[in-house]
């Protein structure tokens, strides 16, 4: 999750060579993702569950919600 974080930062065709609503996402998956690892490292169970749900619950939700919909590639063509 964090190669693809930092490897999207390379992908800005979608709006005229800035970043996207979808980067914010990349950002806070680079700044959560060592949070995981240490919560496994310390077991802490708990935050290391809420850690995981959210960046998942993030990655499914709220990114796909910016993926599909403004005339964008992947939304293009699954409703074309």
């Amino acid at each position: 999750m964090t190669a693809t974080a930092l490897l999207s930062f390379g992908i800005r065709g979608g709006s005229q060579g800035g970043l996207s609503a979808i980067h914010v996402h990349s950002m806070i998956v680079l700044t959560q993702a060592p949070m995981l690892a240490w919560h496994a490292r310390l077991r802490r169970v708990d935050a290391h569950r809420y850690t995981a749900l959210s960046l998942i619950t993030g990655a499914l939700l709220i990114v796909g919600f910016f993926t599909f919909p403004f005339g964008r590639m992947l939304g293009r063509w699954l409703f074309a």
